[in-house]
């Protein structure tokens, strides 16, 4: 499992990359974030980097904000999960608009 602290935001200067998965797929998530941080890249994943206390819906949404890209673990769990794509698309209270741009890669 990838390690990390219990931050909302991932530490250091870069942003994030936004790991999206459904609760039933924690482990392909979590075997992704190792992957992709022994590599270098910097991952923000629930609930690892949900910081405590803070309201948990709200926390995913501001890190999906301010990550540099986002990925998808798109299985059949992810497709009937509950956490509409829409919602991913708020912004919480008192922020800027993403400078993310949007981009959709399918395998």
């Amino acid at each position: 499992m990838a390690e990390g602290g219990g931050e909302e935001r991932a530490s250091g200067s870069t942003r994030p990359v936004f790991i999206s998965y459904a609760s039933q797929d924690a482990a392909v998530a979590n075997s992704l974030v190792e992957n992709l941080e022994q590599k270098g890249l910097r991952c923000w994943l629930a609930p690892r980097n949900v910081r405590p206390g803070a309201q948990y819906a709200e926390a995913i949404v501001r890190a999906n904000n301010d990550a540099q890209a986002i990925v998808l673990v798109l299985s059949k769990s992810a497709i009937a999960s509950t956490m509409s794509p829409g919602k991913l698309n708020e912004r919480p209270p008192n922020t800027s608009q993403s400078s993310r741009s949007e981009l959709i890669a399918r395998h």
